[in-house]
């Protein structure tokens, strides 16, 4: 009995690391993507040069880029002593929520450039 009680606490444990494990990647889905643009534009408003700007960009796409490795580097099944858990459907997602950003990012500087080419 006790022995069973012990392994039901040591899986309920390991279950909780397995679920701290993804939350490194909770910046995918907490952020408020409008906001955190509208912040990125305003900012970039202020910087005199484009190449700053550019850089920014490629920096912050860049962070996506290394997002999607360490996502796509997870494993996406494991067993925890008696129970298996499938974390297929949350890289899924998470790699979706990641291309939504990047998207999101290139659409904002697409329409900077073109907002600049218009003004030429």
């Amino acid at each position: 009995m006790i022995s069973t009680i012990n392994g039901s606490s040591t899986t309920s444990s390991e279950l909780s690391k397995n679920r701290q494990r993804w939350s490194v990647y909770s910046g995918l889905w907490d952020r408020d993507r409008a906001q955190f643009l509208q912040r990125l534009q305003l900012m970039q408003e202020r910087v005199s040069s484009r190449m700053e700007v550019v850089g920014a960009f490629d920096r912050d796409i860049d962070q996506y880029r290394t997002l999607e490795s360490d996502i796509r580097a997870e494993e996406p099944t494991e067993t925890i002593n008696f129970v298996k858990v499938d974390n297929s459907l949350l890289k899924e997602r998470l790699l979706e929520l990641k291309d939504q950003w990047q998207q999101s990012m290139l659409q904002l500087l697409h329409d900077q450039a073109l907002a600049e080419l218009r003004e030429v």
